[in-house]
């Protein structure tokens, strides 16, 4: 049994109601909601991202819908060790 890593792509939606949050399970995974700040992040498979999200923007709850830059950031934080030659 061969399992494949899909890639995805993170989107953050605001919401108006944190009810109503739970309902985007449908469309992919959450991750995190904020009681506070009314928002919900979640991941979605990248083959049927633009659709899901043009769903996700359509629906009469959602205020604002953002595309996380976190697949874009520098995410190394790894830093080596100084050696003798690099002086």
């Amino acid at each position: 049994m061969n399992f494949k890593i899909q890639s995805r792509q993170s989107l953050i939606v605001y919401v108006h109601s944190l009810k109503q949050a739970r309902y985007l399970n449908r469309y992919g995974n959450i991750t995190y909601i904020s009681h506070r700040m009314h928002y919900v992040i979640m991941y979605l498979n990248e083959n049927h991202f633009d659709e899901t999200k043009n769903k996700i923007k359509r629906l009469k709850f959602v205020r604002r819908v953002l595309i996380s830059p976190y697949k874009d950031l520098f995410n190394s934080f790894y830093k080596e060790p100084k050696t003798e030659d690099d002086d």
